[in-house]
């Protein structure tokens, strides 16, 4: 039988066997060489460490989550948003959920965490230690966290827009931003989807942006006829949106604005095109839905 004061000693040390070479714990450590049932209790605390570091690294944000939240933080707090950088105290940039367990990981691994507070003042000669109790419960509570913020911005899946709230949303940031040659890449993110095919002209510039709080990818596009255009595809579910190119899209100073959906990939597309609307009809194959 193994005395309870070893089995506490044991529980106290960190992940990893370094702390059996310590000199506070020469006696436990002379009794795992000797002890056989006390080996086999210490391999198994090891395996434990093992799935909990395994299950805190399976805990990642889900694809666009960092970008939903900010635009819902822009949302709730525009004047935020409008303040003058300058004034405002320097941010530190945000931090993942894999960059927040970090420290947390690398203590289950039994290795360093590579990142220290700037003014932290200077550790002890002997940092206290923490029993797998302890690891337990902040994993745990770890994995609880990301998922609660997970379910907190992503509560049904995409998002769901009327048509109304889209086309507004998208005419707005067309003038402001879209019409401007900066904040456009060469070069589409990682993730972004292709044109769809009921759209009758290639990609020549991307970037991404947040409409009405719903993330999307934006596309400079270019027909056969060298016109251009510019092509929204919306992360989120349309309410009563058509699943192809409408033949009479709205018109907005001068610009034709359509929208509809591919509901298989949650997409809501939004398509600007400046001038008339065979200009418009130039860009779309109507009468089908090929997305």
């Amino acid at each position: 039988m193994i005395d309870p004061r070893t089995c506490e000693q044991l529980d106290a040390c960190r992940p990893g066997r370094a702390d059996w070479e310590d000199d506070e714990l020469a006696q436990l450590a002379e009794e795992l060489r000797n002890n056989r049932e006390l080996r086999e209790l210490a391999a198994r605390l090891e395996d434990l460490d093992q799935a909990i570091a395994a299950a805190l690294i399976d805990v990642t944000p889900p694809p666009g989550l960092a970008q939903r939240i900010m635009a819902r933080i822009d949302q709730a707090h525009p004047q935020i948003a409008a303040a003058p950088t300058a004034a405002a105290a320097p941010v530190p940039p945000a931090k993942t959920a894999a960059q927040l367990a970090a420290p947390l990981i690398a203590g289950l691994s039994g290795t360093e965490a590579t990142e220290t507070p700037a003014a932290a003042s200077p550790a002890p000669a002997r940092a206290g230690r923490w029993s797998r109790r302890n690891w337990i419960v902040v994993a745990t509570s770890t994995a609880i966290l990301a998922a609660t913020v997970a379910l907190m911005f992503l509560p049904g899946g995409p998002v769901r827009l009327g048509p109304e709230e889209i086309i507004t949303a998208v005419d707005r940031l067309y003038v402001q931003d879209f019409r401007q040659d900066e904040g456009w890449e060469v070069a589409p993110a990682d993730g972004t989807p292709e044109v769809p095919r009921d759209v009758l002209a290639r990609a020549v510039a991307w970037r991404t942006a947040h409409v009405a709080g719903a993330s999307a990818y934006v596309y400079d596009i270019q027909n056969a006829r060298g016109k251009r255009a510019v092509l929204v595809a919306v992360v989120c579910q349309g309410n009563r949106v058509p699943t192809a190119p409408p033949s009479q899209p709205q018109s907005s100073s001068g610009r034709m604005i359509a929208v509809w959906q591919s509901p298989q990939q949650h997409l809501t597309y939004v398509l600007v095109v400046e001038g008339s609307l065979a200009d418009y009809r130039s860009f779309v194959a109507l009468g089908r839905s090929l997305t």
